[in-house]
Order: C-alpha cells, then sequence, then structure tokens
C-alpha cells in the first residue's frame, strides 16, 4: 500500500521504499486511535487532545476517559450554558446545586418592623449611658423633736450644702446577655475629646495558650486593643444602629430607654408611716442605649424568600451564582508525631482547583460566575416543631 500521488516521480517511490522497509507503519493501530471504543488506553490523552477537550486528568480511569472522548461534541455544544456548567462540574466528581442567574427578578414583601428591630438591637451588647452621676437621691433628715433642742435654734431653720454638683454627669455601664457577665451592669471609663466619646469595654474573651502550655517560655501575640474600645459620636440626626469596635468615631443616634417598673409600695417605721424617703429608682430607669455590633449574639432573621428560583434584586447581567458541592474532607489530627502532640495536617484543596477550572472551561469568556462551596450549615429550628427519631441535634445539614 502506498500513500504517494499517481503522478509521484521514480525518486519518490524509491524513498517511499526505502523508508517504508525500515519503519514499518501500524496502519491498524492508526484506525483503531481514531475511535473512543478501540484506542489503546495510553493513546487516549492524545485523541483527548486532538478532540480539544479542555479538561483531562490523567488519574482518571480509563473507562471513564473514553466516556469523556465519546462526548466531547456534546461538551463543546453545551458549553456557554447552565447545563453545560453541571455537565463539566459533574466530570471532577462535584455537583451544582443551585444557580443564580440574571435578571434574578425581585418582589415586594413586609419588611422588619420596628418592634422587631428594636429587639434585635435590645438583645446585643450595648452601652448605657444614664445622666446622673451617681444612682442616689437627697435624703430628708431627720432632727430631734424635743422643744429644749427647737428653742437652742430660736424656731428658725438653717439651709444645708447641696450635693447637686456631684450628681449631675454622665455614668455609662456596659450589659450583655452573655453567661460571661450575666446580664449584670458592669461600670466603665468615657473618654471625651472633644464631641467623639471612647469607652472602655470590659474584655471577655478567653486568654490565649499554645496546646495548653507555652514550655515557660511567653510569646507575642497580635494586639486586639481595639475590640476593647467603642468610639461614637452622639448626635439626634444620625441614625441609630448597631455600631462595630473600634476607635474610629461613629455618628449615631442614641435610643433613650424608659424602664417600666411597678410602683413599690409604701413604708412605715414603727407604725408611723410618712415618717422618712425612699431611695428613689429614677436614675436607674431613664438612660441612653448604643447598641454594640456582636455577631456571635444569636438574634431572630427574617426567611429569604424566592420566586421561581428569583432570590435577590438587581443582580448584573452576564452575572451568575452557583452554590456547588465540592467533595472534600477535612484532615484528621495525627498524633505521637511530636512529643506526643497533635497536629493539623495541611489540607488537600486539589478538588476545589479541579471545581473551579472546570467552571472556567465551561463558561464563556465575558461571564463572571462567584462559586460558593458551603454546602452544609448548622440547622436553626422555630419553637413547636417535631422531629423523627432519626434526628439528632447538632448534625450539619445541606442547605440545598
Amino acid at each position: 500500500m502506498t500513500t504517494l500521488l499517481p503522478h509521484a516521480t521514480p525518486l519518490e517511490g524509491a524513498l517511499e521504499a526505502s523508508i517504508a522497509a525500515r519503519l514499518a507503519l501500524p496502519f491498524a493501530r492508526v484506525t483503531t486511535t481514531w475511535s473512543p471504543t478501540t484506542c489503546p488506553a495510553d493513546q487516549l490523552g492524545f485523541l483527548a487532545w486532538q478532540l480539544s477537550i479542555d479538561l483531562w486528568d490523567d488519574a482518571w480511569p480509563e473507562v471513564k476517559k473514553r466516556a469523556v472522548c465519546a462526548q466531547a461534541i456534546d461538551l463543546h455544544r453545551s458549553k456557554t450554558t447552565l447545563a453545560g456548567i453541571r455537565r463539566h462540574v459533574a466530570l471532577v466528581d462535584s455537583e451544582v446545586r443551585a444557580a443564580i442567574r440574571p435578571p434574578a427578578r425581585g418582589f415586594w414583601k413586609s419588611a422588619i418592623t420596628d418592634a422587631a428591630r428594636a429587639a434585635q438591637l435590645a438583645a446585643l451588647p450595648q452601652i448605657r449611658l444614664y445622666p446622673f452621676a451617681h444612682d442616689a437621691i437627697a435624703y430628708r433628715r431627720w432632727f430631734p423633736a424635743a422643744a429644749a433642742a427647737r428653742r437652742s435654734f430660736h424656731g428658725h431653720a438653717w439651709l444645708r450644702a447641696t450635693r447637686g454638683p456631684s450628681l449631675t454627669g454622665t455614668r455609662a455601664t456596659f450589659w450583655q446577655s452573655k453567661p460571661q457577665l450575666g446580664g449584670v451592669e458592669i461600670p466603665i471609663a468615657l473618654d471625651q475629646d472633644g464631641d467623639a466619646i471612647r469607652a472602655l469595654i470590659p474584655a471577655t474573651r478567653p486568654g490565649r495558650s499554645w496546646y495548653g502550655h507555652g514550655f515557660n517560655h511567653g510569646d507575642l501575640a497580635a494586639s486586639r486593643g481595639a475590640d476593647d474600645v467603642l468610639a461614637f459620636r452622639a448626635s439626634s440626626s444620625a441614625a441609630s444602629f448597631a455600631v462595630s469596635r473600634g476607635t474610629a468615631p461613629v455618628d449615631v443616634a442614641p435610643t433613650r430607654i424608659f424602664a417600666g417598673r411597678i410602683a413599690p409600695r409604701h413604708r412605715s417605721f414603727l407604725g408611723r408611716p410618712l415618717r422618712f424617703l425612699q431611695r428613689s429608682a429614677a436614675p436607674l430607669l431613664v438612660y441612653d442605649r448604643i447598641s454594640i455590633a456582636d455577631p456571635s449574639v444569636d438574634i431572630a432573621r427574617r426567611r429569604v424568600r424566592t420566586w421561581h428560583g428569583h432570590g435577590r434584586f438587581g443582580i448584573g447581567a452576564y452575572t451568575a451564582e452557583l452554590s456547588i458541592a465540592v467533595p472534600m474532607h477535612r484532615p484528621r489530627l495525627a498524633f505521637d508525631r511530636w512529643h506526643g502532640r497533635g497536629f493539623l495536617k495541611r489540607a488537600d484543596f486539589s478538588a476545589l482547583a479541579r471545581t473551579i477550572e472546570a467552571v472556567r472551561v465551561a463558561k464563556a469568556a465575558r461571564d463572571t460566575i462567584r462559586i460558593d462551596t458551603a454546602s452544609h450549615a448548622g440547622a436553626a429550628f422555630a419553637p413547636g416543631l417535631t422531629f423523627g427519631d432519626d434526628f439528632t441535634f447538632g448534625t450539619r445539614m445541606r442547605k440545598f
């Protein structure tokens, strides 16, 4: 069999004959290489290159390699579509479970009420600013009622020094419902610089350690002193919201709180009522509240609503968000490797890298796709729900 054209010269025929004698061409292998079912296993990578398959892994089993080569034309046709991205992501053993694409139409729904928002702010840690420097009141003093005593002053009264200047001013306390403080107000110091006020918040975070001990040596850690300072400027023209900790002042409108209280019963002394004044609780019932943002505090949240898969408003054109489940496993602790101490091993992110590569290969160049791999979250339940016997609290559940 010759590969020369009919008008080939005798010299070309001689060259072909001499070369063919030295290098025998395996015609049977050449014809079988072009078929995914008959191609030799060691040549499947070259076949994938010839078919312009953009996603390939030499570690795949032979059956999967042949299946991918057989689907080459369909994979090319489905590119730039959601179905094509799903197929490419499935090749790397991941799964696209949710997708948000334009136009992502929004719809009207009831907003959070003022009472619900006030309840959320009240549940956060807060600074309380009292208009009195001390929680006290001037008492009615008793003087001996004997006639001789009255005559000694000729029946005249006298003025006493007022305690007003010692009661005026601002007193600040810190309150939070966490177990560390137990809902008890703690007095804090205020530092005022012009119209900016800085409050020193008590630190409730645990101490730091290195595997339980430091081998009698100290080590320096990054300072978290800014977390113990709250800087703000009280302004009635500002908005009322939860302020983040830090040294940069923020304009905020304090919320005036009038705490409710049941009127106390009257008191008497030795059967003689109205002979003395009780301590007034007024300085403790009126204060200005400034809530502090704290992600660790659980507050009531509204459930997100969607309509035919559209759950947000105004997503840009040529933009999408994909929720992808990537088969990754958290590395376990390795023990008995270093003086009996355990340490964390390096995590393997190759599955995530292959998933990102699959999305990049299948999407259009103009598209911007954001990937969310958090497919599990802690379950949160509303009161009044019942569960079966096969459910265990604390189990991480699938989000989608």
